[in-house]
C-alpha cells in the first residue's frame, strides 16, 4: 500500500519524499533494521518509475527511553 501511495504522489508532481524511523526499540531485531533498508530502495525504485530525478530521504533516529510511557524502564541499546 505504502509503495502504491508512493507512485501515486510522484505521478502528481513530488519530487522528494522523507522517510523516518526509529532504530533500538526494546522488540526490534535485526530483520527490521533490514526491513528499512529494502523499504527505502522499494519507495525509490517506484517513485523513479514516474520522475527521473526523484529522491526518497530516510532518516533514523535512535531510541532513547522517556519517562511516564510503557518503554521508561527499557535499556537503551
Amino acid at each position: 500500500m505504502l509503495i502504491d501511495m508512493v507512485g501515486e504522489v510522484f505521478q502528481r508532481g513530488w519530487n522528494g519524499l522523507k522517510l523516518y524511523f526509529m532504530l533500538g526499540l526494546p522488540t526490534e531485531q535485526y530483520a527490521d533494521l533490514e526491513a528499512i533498508v529494502d523499504l527505502g530502495a522499494r519507495c525509490l525504485s517506484r517513485a523513479r518509475r514516474s520522475v527521473r530525478g526523484a529522491a526518497i530521504n530516510v532518516s533514523v533516529s535512535s531510541f532513547v527511553p522517556k519517562s511516564h510511557t510503557p518503554f521508561q524502564w527499557a535499556s537503551q541499546p
